[in-house]
């Protein structure tokens, strides 16, 4: 048996080696090479070596002219050197061999944009979603939003937005997105909205954090919007947006109308009972919070205004994420 083994590996060596270069080059699979140099030059793009990856991408296209993906790479490669018009040139050969490729639609569409053809662009993006079996319309929205606002069209990026969450809606790029042009438009309430489902996902950025505080601070409700400079305090000493909060809770605080003195001694009297009544009944009515659907520990430290340190201490729990739906919390100091 070892002996039929041994005759069988020879003949087969014998084989190999009476292979002709012509029988070699005759089995040379040109599509696979293009292939493998476009992924090795897309590879050293991404790496910031532009020469090797142009050498790459030049074999990939002396293999296989006509494949779209090749043409596709070198635009990519044109538009990242800020070659505009070899990269436009290289886009229009990659849509000639792959007319209605969704992929390359859509990042022609967001070239376009980038040279400020926003019309040209939409048009393209439209093509991409349009495509029955293409996979990324969220992000192809979430780029017609992205052009629509550097074009100054703040209610066109909204719509846009809002397309890609439906058929995403836990996209947390665009919900920031969203958030963020929301904020730009003056639409507090909805803003505030969309920061809430961002942070049902248990995302707690600095950027999320202050962009609350903003939609608070529009709402009018000084209460929210200190609270949340509060958490950017606790949470990111350091960070550049917390300064701005703490500094934008200082001077947003309503200034007071001109009186008499003696009456605003007794509205001053009156404004800090209200006031502790106030917070007596919150006290009263916040001594227990039952875990809802979605919350997390952050949530209801904010909900109630109160560090989740001393939550966590007052509840026992082991860290912020030893919390589960339905379980009863203590949320007033023992």
């Amino acid at each position: 048996m070892k002996k039929l083994v041994l005759i069988s590996i020879c003949l087969l060596l014998t084989a190999c080696a009476s292979q002709s270069p012509q029988d070699r080059m005759n089995n040379f699979d040109a599509a696979e090479a293009a292939k493998t140099r476009i992924s090795l030059g897309l590879t050293y793009l991404k790496n910031g070596n532009f020469s090797q990856a142009k050498r790459n991408l030049d074999k990939a296209l002396e293999f296989a002219p006509q494949m779209a993906d090749v043409h596709f790479s070198l635009a990519y490669y044109y538009q990242r050197v800020e070659e505009f018009e070899q990269a436009e040139k290289s886009y229009r050969q990659a849509m000639q061999f792959d007319r209605n490729n969704p992929d390359i639609l859509n990042s022609y569409g967001a070239f376009l944009c980038q040279l400020g053809r926003y019309d040209q662009a939409q048009g393209y993006f439209m093509q991409a979603v349009n495509s029955q079996s293409y996979n990324r319309v969220a992000e192809t929205y979430e780029n017609l939003a992205l052009c629509s606002r550097s074009q100054g069209q703040t209610a066109d990026a909204i719509e846009y937005l809002e397309r890609a969450l439906n058929h995403q809606p836990g996209r947390s790029q665009s919900l920031m997105l969203l958030a963020e042009t929301l904020l730009d438009a003056q639409q507090w309430q909805a803003a505030k909205d969309a920061l809430a489902r961002y942070e049902r996902q248990g995302r707690v950025t600095p950027r999320s954090l202050y962009m609350a505080y903003q939609a608070e601070s529009g709402l009018q409700n000084l209460q929210g919007a200190r609270g949340y400079a509060k958490m950017l305090m606790q949470l990111y000493p350091q960070h550049p947006l917390t300064a701005q909060a703490q500094q934008g809770a200082v001077t947003s605080a309503p200034q007071p109308e001109v009186r008499s003195e003696t009456a605003a001694r007794l509205a001053e009297k009156t404004d800090t009972a209200a006031l502790q009544s106030q917070d007596q009944e919150v006290q009263d009515e916040a001594q227990w919070h039952e875990v809802q659907p979605g919350e997390n520990l952050y949530r209801i430290s904010l909900k109630y205004n109160i560090r989740m340190d001393k939550l966590i201490e007052w509840n026992n729990l082991a860290d912020a994420q030893d919390i589960k739906m339905g379980q009863t919390l203590r949320v007033s100091q023992p």
